[in-house]
């Protein structure tokens, strides 16, 4: 019943405050559950092994050619030959395509990165009364292998200063713009003191610095498309974050928190002899829902834990950020809970510590905390009869208010 109740809230702020009939009310709802229904995966039970092993995974990843991409599809594979299974991966450029598949149960979990938190605090774009706080969860961590921007190599942009009146990339996905916006901010500036240039995502705006229309983008140096960039007559340049300017790293990580300092040592343009200071963090992680079943949950992460020795020689990045150590490390400074089927498995294997459990349930509380003043700002709209277009500053003002700005 009190399903049903929110449900009429909600739909009621969306057509405005009119008021629908119980009849048509019920017969709405029950296609809403219908739909949910239909949409969640299925786990196939296998009796005679230690846990459900299904005959499809689905993944969501960032676009092909990128390493979120190429390191899911590397992963996967290894454990398409380990279990005899399918798996396949939806790519997109950004981010509410890659979750809303994960939301509706037609994908598994969905290869995010810098988006997660914005996802679980139902900002940005996850603002609208469509979406709001999310109860994700996370099945595996990687870190990401770095990142800078990139510029073309025949430019007279040397340092992140140098940025000031160039043009620079922005994305639909608030989240991925962040990442940018990180970067000026490292250097004491900010979206007044640039050309912003709204791109479609992080292929087409790496295309764009390419052919210079457009000046800067971040660059994953193991990304393809970053290899191809070093190879074009006018080269790639990547664009240094000194470790030890901790104004500049205070001024990011105020824009990112998660952002760390990192040395890039294997991509487009760097070495392990020729490093260059950079950046890193959570990415990609194994972005599921708390709808995902237990066992799904828990077999993804055995699965990505012992088939590490088969997909790390696949790739220098995979061997070195995405062991259990990297994950459970990243997952302590991460402010995303990890799925009960994922700590699961970490307890069997002795993995799982106190402290972990602690910074979950701390996690899993704030989560709760999120989603009562969103009902109570739903409230709140609904009396006032608010309509949906002006719903989003309503709950900004009213998420600032309870856990700052």
């Amino acid at each position: 019943m009190m399903r049903l109740e929110r449900f009429n809230k909600v739909i009621r702020i969306l057509l405005g405050g009119k008021v629908m009939s119980n009849k048509r009310l019920l017969t709405l709802f029950g296609i809403f559950c219908l739909i949910i229904m239909v949409g969640m995966p299925i786990v196939i039970s296998n009796a005679a092994s230690e846990m459900s092993i299904p005959k499809l995974m689905t993944f969501t990843a960032y676009e092909v050619g990128t390493y979120g991409y190429i390191s899911l599809g590397l992963v996967g594979e290894s454990i398409m030959d380990k279990y005899g299974i399918k798996i396949r991966i939806l790519p997109s450029g950004t981010d509410i395509p890659r979750a809303y598949p994960v939301r509706l149960g037609k994908a598994d979990v969905a290869g995010q990165g810098s988006g997660t938190l914005v996802m679980q605090e139902g900002l940005q774009e996850y603002a609208s009364m469509e979406w709001g706080p999310q109860p994700i969860r996370l099945c595996w961590l990687a870190q990401h292998p770095g990142l800078v921007l990139g510029v073309r190599g025949n430019s007279d942009i040397y340092t992140l200063s140098d940025l000031k009146g160039r043009k620079v990339a922005a994305f639909p996905a608030k989240g991925q713009t962040l990442i940018n916006e990180a970067f000026l901010a490292f250097a004491g500036l900010t979206w007044d003191d640039v050309e912003k240039v709204e791109t479609p995502d992080w292929s087409a705006a790496t295309e764009m610095v390419m052919e210079g229309s457009i000046d800067t983008n971040y660059a994953s140096a193991n990304a393809a498309l970053m290899y191809e960039f070093d190879t074009r007559p006018f080269g790639l340049r990547l664009l240094p974050v000194p470790a030890n300017d901790t104004e500049g790293w205070a001024r990011m990580q105020k824009v990112l928190p998660y952002f760390i300092p990192f040395k890039l040592t294997v991509g487009a343009g760097v070495t392990p002899e020729k490093p260059i200071e950079g950046v890193s963090y959570p990415y990609p992680v194994m972005l599921a829902y708390d709808i995902l079943p237990t066992e799904r949950a828990y077999f993804i992460t055995k699965a990505i834990n012992e088939t590490y020795s088969m997909f790390a020689p696949k790739n220098i990045s995979l061997k070195d950020y995405w062991g259990i150590d990297t994950c459970l490390q990243l997952a302590k400074a991460f402010n995303v809970p990890l799925h009960e089927g994922s700590i699961r498995y970490f307890k069997e294997i002795g993995r799982w510590t106190d402290e972990l459990e602690t910074l979950n349930n701390e996690r899993l509380l704030h989560q709760e905390k999120l989603a009562k003043l969103w009902q109570t700002t739903i409230d709140e709209a609904l009396e006032k009869g608010m309509k949906s277009s002006a719903f989003p500053e309503l709950w900004i003002e009213r998420y600032n208010a309870e856990f700052g700005s």
